[in-house]
């Protein structure tokens, strides 16, 4: 981070907003950046609940569905109440991600860390870009050098690249 501007005259208290207002984008950025990894932690989810169907599916369990949702109960040690909100947010996240859109793009609606409280919201007040549907969607996040010093807190991880 660029040292402190200290204010002397009219130039250097413009200096000094201008540098502020730099940090506060920077800010900005970094708040986006950081619920775009949220979004993509939440989007790993929805694969966990999709790989666990697919799977009953092939072990030819009758009711996929209640043992998915006590396989997730039993091996995060949830609740009911808290399995059934995971699964109906991945829900609307699966048909958000289905249509295109983007954890960045759901960071930028103001999407925070509820995404499934802001769905309907965020879906009639934006206008979304729809990307190429593919089978194997992979999200990754792409920070640039002002965000170095979170580089080696996220070494090796899938889903960020830095540019």
């Amino acid at each position: 981070m660029a040292e402190k501007i200290t204010v002397v005259d009219e130039k250097s208290a413009m200096d000094r907003i201008n540098q502020w207002k730099k940090q506060e984008l920077c800010c900005e950025n970094l708040v986006i950046a950081a619920e775009s990894f949220n979004l993509l932690h939440l989007a790993s989810l929805v694969q966990i609940y999709d790989d666990l169907s697919m799977l009953a599916e092939r072990l030819e369990i009758k009711n996929t569905k209640s043992w998915v949702i006590s396989f997730m109960r039993s091996k995060l040690n949830i609740d009911q109440k808290a399995e059934q909100r995971n699964r109906l947010g991945c829900d609307r996240l699966r048909k958000l991600f289905n249509d295109g859109i983007t954890p960045a793009q759901l960071a930028q609606a103001g999407c925070r860390n509820q995404p499934d409280k802001r769905i309907s919201e965020i879906m009639s007040n934006q206008d979304f870009t729809m990307q190429e549907r593919k089978s194997d969607v992979v999200f990754k996040l792409s920070l640039s050098e002002e965000f170095r010093d979170l580089r080696e807190k996220f070494k090796g991880s899938e889903y960020i690249e830095w540019a």
